[in-house]
């Protein structure tokens, strides 16, 4: 494993701190036991950070999380506040294209990150809590720039109805985009080595990423994708292009064809793979397939 100094904010400004950070989890990611890193509009990004990284935690730890009941069950607890939103008792096209489900996202998706965070302080190496504590206030920062009223909120919020109505809860938009992204995902729990493990999740999500912006371009014009783009990019930082760069995980490439199924919905229900069972579970009104 890579070494990583201990991080000491207060003698770094926000920008040199931002960048340093970047560049020691960027290193520390692709050795440690963060095997799937991705998002879905893209909050499931960082909540899978939290899943894959205390399921599969150092024996060294075992103990602790025994005597302090350390285990998935309470990380499933936060997710509580999503049951909502998979029961249909919210509508998953108010949550995107309208004011009120946006307000209710952003407040939701807050308390599940301190929730993920308490459980990280408590549970957690030195290095997950530094982690922890760098992902929620990234996480914060970055969302804060589009759940506040702006320019921003207002372009996405009028192009969104075209994207949910046309691509997002389409049957194409789920049979060529979502279900071959959620069989990939599913087979994660298969590979033998982290760094394969981290190829498939990133040719994964870039092969998604692609299909979605295609999607959107095509049915809601280079306006509708540039305002998707920007709830993106400026609500969730730059974590999912900084772990999964396109240049360096290129999913039409050879590199990236032996990780990449094509379909798989049928076998989804039954799956044993922890991260495709919570994104189902508590994320479908983005992910159903």
């Amino acid at each position: 494993m890579l070494a990583i100094k201990k991080l000491e904010p207060s003698r770094r400004t926000n920008k040199q701190l931002n960048k340093g950070r970047f560049i020691e989890i960027n290193l520390h990611l692709k050795s440690f036991h963060y095997n799937f890193l991705t998002h879905s509009i893209n909050l499931f990004c960082l909540i899978t950070i939290f899943i894959f990284g205390f399921s599969l935690c150092d024996d060294s730890l075992k103990a602790k999380k025994l005597k302090m009941n350390c285990h998935l069950k309470r990380i499933e607890d936060c997710f509580g506040v999503f049951d909502k939103y998979s029961n249909g008792s919210v509508s998953s096209s108010d949550l995107l294209s309208t004011s009120r489900g946006l307000d209710d996202v952003c407040i939701n998706s807050k308390d599940v990150m301190r929730c993920l965070r308490d459980h990280v302080q408590k549970c957690g190496t030195p290095l997950q809590r530094e982690l922890a504590d760098y992902i929620v206030d990234e996480f914060t920062h970055s969302i804060d720039r589009f759940c506040k009223p702006g320019q921003m909120r207002e372009d996405f919020l009028k192009h969104s109805p075209c994207i949910v109505e046309k691509v997002l809860s389409t049957k194409e938009y789920k049979e060529s985009c979502n279900n071959p992204f959620l069989a990939s995902v599913d087979g994660t729990n298969q590979i033998e080595t982290m760094d394969d493990r981290l190829q498939s999740a990133c040719c994964s999500y870039n092969r998604w990423h692609d299909c979605l912006y295609a999607k959107i371009t095509t049915h809601c014009q280079e306006d509708g994708k540039k305002s998707m783009v920007d709830f993106i990019d400026k609500t969730f930082g730059k974590l999912p292009d900084m772990i999964c760069p396109a240049s360096e995980f290129n999913f039409k490439g050879p590199s990236c064809k032996p990780f990449l199924k094509e379909n798989g919905s049928n076998q989804l229900d039954s799956s044993t793979n922890p991260i495709t069972r919570y994104m189902i579970a508590h994320l479908s009104f983005l992910f159903h397939h």
